[in-house]
């Protein structure tokens, strides 16, 4: 941003002396015309400020878009371990948790294109995502998910190895 008349470095001073840094403030990018009135520009963009230097007549301002910054972390993924290895095929997935509330299901409505009508949940192995109607206990296996479709959402099924000599296993 080019400074010509020093307006810019006359408003930042007033807010410095103020006690009022940029950092952290909102900034905001208006789109318009030179005889439009300003109620006319458009709003484009708005970031926030973190950081500014002063060169020669010129302010660079290095700015974050405000969206991201806004994000949220809104799930939390629930992680289990495989009890042991699994073919392709296999429709019942052993694991090692004991909270067989800790995976739930959710009913599809007739909106939804993958198992209309279906209560169902999903879950993710590598890069292969399965669907399941819940989790049990099985007298062999123990606890389990109970799969509805193995390489779901479009991901391939393949088996996974169980390595018990791994630290991630144990």
């Amino acid at each position: 941003m080019l400074d010509v008349s020093q307006a810019v470095t006359n408003k930042i001073g007033a807010k410095l002396t103020a006690g009022d840094g940029l950092r952290g403030k909102i900034g905001r990018v208006y789109v318009g015309y030179y005889d439009m009135a300003f109620t006319g520009y458009d709003l484009r963009v708005t970031y926030v400020v973190d950081s500014i230097i002063y060169r020669d007549g010129v302010y660079t301002l290095q700015l974050s878009d405000i969206q991201r910054a806004s994000r949220q972390k809104i799930f939390s993924p629930k992680e289990t371990n495989l009890n042991q290895s699994i073919g392709e095929t296999d429709l019942k997935i052993p694991v090692t948790t004991s909270d067989l509330t800790l995976f739930p299901t959710f009913e599809h409505g007739s909106e939804y294109t993958v198992r209309p009508g279906e209560t169902v949940g999903y879950a993710k192995i590598e890069k292969e995502a399965f669907s399941y109607s819940g989790m049990s206990t099985d007298g062999t296996l123990g606890p389990i998910f109970d799969v509805i479709e193995r390489g779901a959402l479009n991901t391939r099924a393949v088996a996974h190895t169980v390595d018990s000599g791994t630290e991630e296993n144990r």
